[in-house]
Order: structure tokens, then sequence, then C-alpha cells
């Protein structure tokens, strides 16, 4: 009886040193479907794929994604003037990239919870092509004019954003919650700083494979995006 109990207890502890810790968040590859949000530019949502690396080294961890979306929106405006009526249609071509390297520590506070501290570099680039037309009716004091202006033009912006977030993460049985703050300076034609809150709910299918929803809001823009994680 004795060996018994004493093979169960060396099987279990076996059993449960090769279990993933419940409460980590490192070591996986994560591939995305991503959602890109402007807070002043509501026709435009770029959407596309985020691929994730995340590996922990010496206690501490690195992480790495690349974000590639695109959007084709088109957008009509007609705007009513005492001399003058203009419509504008525009056809715009999106294309938005950011590439991320983060650094960070987890502390476990028990067995089922955890308190992530992390900073790191982004650069965002977005292209924006737009070709249409703005139509411009006016009276000239004799009869109606017509002015139409053809435009086909593009502007590419650059950003570099520096960012320090905590995040506190929770584990109860296979589903996982995740609430964290920050904030990101944005460093382009004009400097300013964000703050950075964060949202994530997943569910472990697997001791290797879980999904979760995340959303992150730097209040000049936000990202919703869903996510498919392999651990390792």
């Amino acid at each position: 009886m004795v060996n018994s109990v004493s093979t169960m207890a060396i099987s279990l502890t076996a059993l449960l040193t090769s279990l993933p810790s419940i409460a980590s968040s490192t070591n996986f590859m994560e591939l995305g479907f991503s959602r890109l949000a402007f807070d002043n530019v509501s026709e435009i949502e770029p959407k596309g794929f985020v691929i994730t690396a995340n590996i922990e080294f010496g206690g501490l961890y690195l992480e790495g994604s690349s974000a590639l979306m695109a959007d084709d929106v088109a957008v009509t405006g007609l705007v009513y003037g005492a001399e003058e009526d203009v419509l504008t249609t525009l056809d715009f071509d999106v294309d938005s990239r950011a590439y991320t390297l983060l650094a960070g520590k987890q502390f476990d506070l028990n067995d089922h919870s955890l308190i992530d501290i992390y900073g790191g570099y982004s650069r965002h680039r977005l292209e924006i092509a737009y070709s249409g037309l703005v139509n411009t009716t006016y009276y000239d004091g004799y009869t109606n004019k017509e002015l139409i202006l053809f435009l086909d033009q593009g502007a590419n912006e650059s950003s570099d954003h520096y960012h320090l977030e905590a995040a506190y993460d929770y584990t109860h049985v296979d589903l996982n919650f995740r609430l964290g703050v920050g904030f990101e300076r944005i460093q382009d034609d004009v400097s300013e700083n964000n703050l950075v809150y964060l949202a994530e709910v997943g569910y472990r299918f697997t001791n290797n494979i879980s999904a979760n929803v995340s959303y992150r809001n730097a209040e000049v823009y936000n990202t919703l995006s869903l996510n498919l994680r392999y651990s390792f």
C-alpha cells in the first residue's frame, strides 16, 4: 500500500512538472487577425495578420511581433455653401505596418496570478494612396458653373513608439484574464505621450494550444485582435 501511494505521488509530481505553468504567458508563438482603428478617422480601419514570438531566458523574456494590415474604402462627402456646393468622392488604399520588440519580467503572486512588467519599442508605418474627384458647383452671377478636379496622390507617414506597461494576469481553470495600463510616447513630426489600457480574455484548449481576444487602446489609435497561440 505504501509503495502504491509513493508511486502515485511520484507519477502526479512528474505530471504536474510536465505541464506548463498556469500563470505563465511566455514561450509561445501566436498568429492573430487584428483590426486597427484611429481616434479621428472612423472610416478607415485596416485589418490583417499579426505574428508574435515570445521566449524566456534568465528570468526575463523577449517578445517580437510584426503586423501587416490594409484597408480599401470609398468616402463620399457633400458640403453645401452659400456660394458653392462641393461633392467629394475619394477611394483610399491604406497599408499599415508595425514592428514591435518588447522585454519584460513576470512576478508570480500565487499559482493562479502574476504581474507582468514590460517595455519596448515599435516602428509604425502608414502608406496612404487616394484617388477620386472634387466636383464644385457654383453660381457666377449669370449661370451655374461646374468645376471638376481629379486627384491621384499618396502620402507615407512613419512614427516611433516607446512604451512601458504593467498587466495583471489571472487564470481560473482553463480561462485566462489580463488587464493592464501604461503609457506610450509617440514621436513623429509632433511628439505626444498617451495613456494605454488593455484587456485580454483567453481559453486554453490543451496544454499547448489556446486562443484569446485582446484589446489595446493608446488614445489616438486602438487594436482589437483574435489570436491563436501555441505554447512550448
